[in-house]
């Protein structure tokens, strides 16, 4: 029974030697494609890259021009109108005018005709309606663009976040590795039994299996942010890391970090930022472009009972004739102002007015429910983010704790002290506890993209001066002025 156990050992030992071998391997590829990568890219940059290369967004600009063009092609009703013509005519004597007494017919006629309207209430206000949608259309694209840094963001934090797990889980091997050999040791001293050998190995595959898932978890969040930056998939990306006090916008700024734990405070911040929000909003501002124009097809409509179309038309005629009689040359030119009113269209003029009014009363309804919708959304992203930043405090808290239970344990395994069940419990608790300060950490700052995204005001892309005005106004909303004579608490 001894003889066929002994070679069992190093035939594990082995394999877990060929383990380390392939986690060293994968170290060193993510190390060599550092080096490819060159320079770190920061956040920062791969939202700017974002913006600048994104195939989707570059198609929503690319429909933009060519939504500008239907600006020109309604201002045309608008500008003189320049038609040409010509007309030869060859005539023999069987086809000529007899009754004239011509045998034979030759000529040319040639034409210009200048048509300009003068004033149409229509033409006008589709010109006017057209302008104010196509200023919607650019704060569609504003706001898309929004969404597209959002994924950027996104996609970096979370490839930094599976980094961090690989290197979580990379380190809870080699504990688990060091504890492997440990036990051996105490077998070997006869102070532990073989079972303990195979409780670490059983651990060890373990171990290596969320190694491998978390490994594959990097690739699969490296080809999403190359692929929101344009990029090949496999291209190498070395990360700049993203921490709370480059990105932590408002609870970086410790004055008023402190003060949010109190409820009042936090909803004072609340209601700052809400005001920012519908002020930057560029959904809001695509329904202020449609609500002007609704306002002016009902001017337009109004307009329709008394205001006249006056046009404007020019032409001269040049004939030239070469007949069997005699030969003449004549030109006729014109110039016709043309008022004209539709005095009755069967009640046209008043359904369309009334509709008008309909259509202005229901946008502005809208634009009230989405101001009370976007007021709770970014109540919520928030509410979310200002839990989540107090969230990584406590998942300090915790794996500071797990830390210190984890050396105490450990040591005393060592000494054939405390049980492999009390190691693995502490180690597990090591291992959750880490994992929690990188989610924690990661949940915050993505909650935090998602607010601002709810505001429209992502700071690390703005001017710091403009940051820093913002943050200096929420300071004064949420930590007044102490009044003069009245005592400091």
């Amino acid at each position: 029974m001894v003889s066929r156990m002994n070679p069992r050992p190093s035939v594990r030992r082995l394999g877990a030697s060929l383990a380390v071998v392939l986690m060293a391997l994968t170290l060193d590829s993510f190390a060599l494609a550092e080096d490819a990568a060159g320079e770190k890219l920061s956040l920062t940059d791969a939202t700017r890259q974002a913006i600048a290369s994104n195939l989707d967004l570059l198609a929503q600009r690319r429909a933009l021009a060519a939504d500008q063009e239907e600006i020109g092609q309604v201002r045309a009703a608008l500008l003189p109108r320049v038609d040409l013509g010509a007309q030869a005519q060859f005539l023999d004597d069987d086809r000529s005018d007899s009754s004239r007494g011509n045998n034979k017919d030759e000529s040319v006629q040639v034409q210009a005709m200048l048509s300009q309207t003068l004033y149409d209430e229509e033409s006008w206000a589709s010109f006017d309606i057209q302008k104010h949608t196509y200023a919607g259309q650019v704060e569609q694209l504003q706001s898309f663009e929004l969404e597209i840094i959002q994924d950027a963001a996104n996609a970096f934090l979370e490839l930094e976040r599976a980094e961090k797990i690989f290197e979580i889980q990379l380190q809870n091997r080699e504990i688990t590795s060091d504890n492997l050999d440990t036990s051996h040791s105490l077998v070997a001293a006869g102070w532990s039994g073989e079972q303990d050998n195979l409780r670490w190995e059983n651990q060890l595959a373990s171990n290596d299996a969320s190694v491998r898932e978390a490994q594959a978890r990097i690739l699969q969040q490296r080809f999403e942010l190359n692929r929101v930056r344009n990029l090949a998939p496999e291209a190498a990306t070395s990360l700049l890391p993203a921490t709370i006090e480059e990105y932590g916008f408002v609870y970086a700024r410790d004055a008023i970090a402190k003060t949010l734990i109190d409820p009042a405070n936090d909803r004072r911040m609340r209601d700052y930022l809400v005001r920012v929000g519908i002020r930057r909003s560029p959904n809001l501002a695509v329904l202020d472009a449609t609500i002007a124009a609704a306002k002016r097809q009902l001017t337009a409509s109004r307009r329709a009972f008394w205001v006249p179309t006056l046009t404007l038309n020019a032409g001269i005629d040049h004939l030239a004739n070469n007949g069997s009689g005699d030969d003449y040359n004549e030109t006729e030119w014109g110039v016709k102002g043309v008022l004209s009113f539709p005095l009755f269209e069967g009640g046209g003029k008043f359904a369309t007015r009334d509709r008008s009014v309909e259509i202005l009363a229901s946008q502005r309804t809208e634009r009230m429910a989405t101001v009370r919708t976007l007021s709770q959304s970014i109540r919520s992203a928030f509410a979310q983010s200002s839990a989540t930043f107090e969230s990584v405090g406590f998942a300090k808290r915790q794996l500071d704790a797990a830390q210190r239970n984890f050396d105490l344990v450990d040591a005393s395994y060592t000494l054939g002290v405390d049980s492999i069940l009390d190691l693995l419990d502490a180690q597990q608790q090591l291992l959750v506890g880490e994992l929690s300060v990188v989610n924690a950490t990661y949940d915050f700052l993505e909650d935090l993209i998602a607010a601002e995204r709810e505001i429209s005001f992502y700071a690390y892309l703005q001017p710091p001066a403009e940051v820093g005005a913002l943050l200096d106004d929420l300071e004064r909303e949420i930590i007044p002025e102490p009044v003069p004579g009245e005592a400091t608490p």
